[in-house]
């Protein structure tokens, strides 16, 4: 009686291990899709200029599937999409981003975090424009003098070197001096005068000098000509 006891016991064991066996070879195999990285273009961004961001997803299961890739930027979504990845293999995605003010922002794609790091836009640097330009007059002889006068406006955001200014006309330059660091939203006054050499209708042009020696870069007509007889 005992060793049938056993016998039964044993054969139950038996049948509870080939079940087990048999509904492990029955479960269905399954795709496990997961987000594995997340990378910026450039890696630190710059205000008012695009990011993208790339995200790399992977399927650690055994059979293909298909997932949503949901980007959020502090919170707010930027983009979304559907990817469809066979085992083992991965996949990457792209957004794009473009941030409106510096600082560090949260980038969170599916249950992956990083942070981008946003820089502000460098300074502009120093602009000039010549305003109020005036001539002393309109209509000369050869080699009458003509005055002229005009403000050099800095309207960049830094402040700016000048070494000279050229009021140019055919046949009579001029070089008001100059030669000073002009301050953001700053002007300066400069005049000269222009001997004309040569008959004809002229409108003076104004260049300025950055550093001794070098070429002018031209910034303004006049639109007030000049006749000479």
């Amino acid at each position: 009686m005992q060793n049938k006891g056993i016998f039964v016991v044993g054969g139950l064991a038996a049948v509870a291990l080939i079940y087990a066996k048999l509904r492990a070879k029955a479960a269905p195999p399954t795709e496990d899709i997961v987000v594995i990285g997340i990378s910026f273009d450039p890696p630190v961004g710059t205000v008012g200029q695009q990011v993208k961001i790339h995200a790399v997803a992977e399927n650690t299961g055994d059979v293909s599937g298909s997932t949503w890739v949901i980007c959020t930027v502090e919170g707010s979504q930027v983009g979304s999409v559907v990817v469809s990845i066979g085992p083992g293999e991965q996949k990457e995605v792209v957004f794009t981003f473009t941030p409106s003010e510096a600082g560090p922002y949260l980038v969170e794609v599916n249950e992956l975090s990083a942070t981008l790091e946003v820089e502000g836009l460098p300074p502009e640097p120093a602009a000039f424009e010549v305003q109020g330009f005036t001539l002393g007059k309109r209509e000369v002889n050869l080699y009458e003098p003509v005055s002229f006068y005009f403000d050099l406006v800095n309207v960049g955001a830094e402040a700016g070197y000048v070494d000279q200014a050229v009021c140019a006309m055919t046949g009579a330059d001029s070089y008001p001096a100059i030669r000073t660091t002009i301050a953001p939203s700053q002007r300066f006054t400069a005049s000269g005068t222009l001997y004309p050499r040569t008959i004809g209708t002229y409108y003076p042009t104004i260049g300025l000098i950055y550093l001794a020696g070098d070429d002018p870069h031209w910034i303004f007509t006049s639109s007030e000509g000049i006749t000479v007889h």
